[in-house]
């Protein structure tokens, strides 16, 4: 009974989709085991790619597991500016850095973690600047700077909160503009899914029906959603313009 039981497992291949007045979900399930999940949800915009494959009981489903792309929870861009380079001019985009929860910040002449790290925003405040900037440093002083956001375990809700902290190397003066990759910060997707008679439920929840997948979606799913986070190359930091380029994090 249980061969029966395996030979008898419908396929998962397909798009699903479900929707309602200011949200459309779509899910991608492609025969090579991979998956892109898409929401529009408001001002929430996701798109998550990974892998999908059998749950240990066969029997119940599969499982969708995301997988995050090489990319630094808070972007930066350098500018290097003639006027004075001597000098270096944080300005930090306050809409995005709303979601950081806690974001706090430091610099320094070494790498070595700061004592202190200073909050960027006043505790309990509700609206952001778009931006918001800081009284130009000397680069000496500032050839280091670290920034960072309250994480917490959610398998562990009851514990404190701990600070995660990135830091950055500058070589020269310039105009740093930080933000915030809400998505690259939230913990992988690890979703279930089951068919039950035609419908996909996800988290035990209808989904959709599976329609059928065109050569034209699944290229297009490839292409802009599962290759650039199963990629093992590393984040770019091409010339966005001259003298403007991305940094990388330590």
């Amino acid at each position: 009974s249980g061969t029966a039981a395996n030979a008898a497992q419908p396929e998962y291949a397909g798009s699903y989709s479900r929707g309602s007045v200011d949200t459309v979900e779509q899910l991608v399930l492609l025969e090579d085991h991979t998956f892109c999940y898409a929401v529009m949800a408001g001002s929430l915009d996701l798109l998550a790619g990974g892998r999908w494959e059998d749950s240990t009981n066969p029997a119940a489903g599969i499982e969708l597991r995301e997988v995050k792309a090489d990319r630094p929870v808070f972007p930066v861009i350098f500018k290097q500016t003639s006027t004075d380079k001597h000098k270096v001019t944080f300005d930090f985009h306050g809409y995005s850095l709303s979601d950081a929860g806690l974001a706090t910040f430091a610099v320094s002449d070494t790498d070595s973690p700061p004592a202190a790290m200073r909050p960027l925003f006043p505790e309990g405040k509700s609206s952001w600047s778009s931006s918001y900037p800081l009284p130009p440093i000397e680069s000496g002083k500032a050839r280091y700077f670290f920034i960072g956001h309250a994480t917490q375990d959610e398998g562990n809700p009851q514990q404190p909160h701990v600070l995660s902290v990135t830091v950055y190397k500058l070589d020269s003066g310039g105009q740093v503009r930080i933000g915030f990759d809400r998505a690259q910060a939230t913990p992988p997707l690890n979703l279930h899914a089951e068919l039950h008679e035609g419908a996909l439920l996800l988290q035990g929840e209808v989904f959709g029906n599976r329609d059928a997948l065109t050569a034209g979606l699944a290229e297009a799913v490839r292409r802009d959603c599962i290759t650039p986070v199963l990629s093992t190359a590393k984040p770019a930091t091409d010339n966005l313009e001259p003298g403007v380029r991305r940094l990388l994090p330590l």
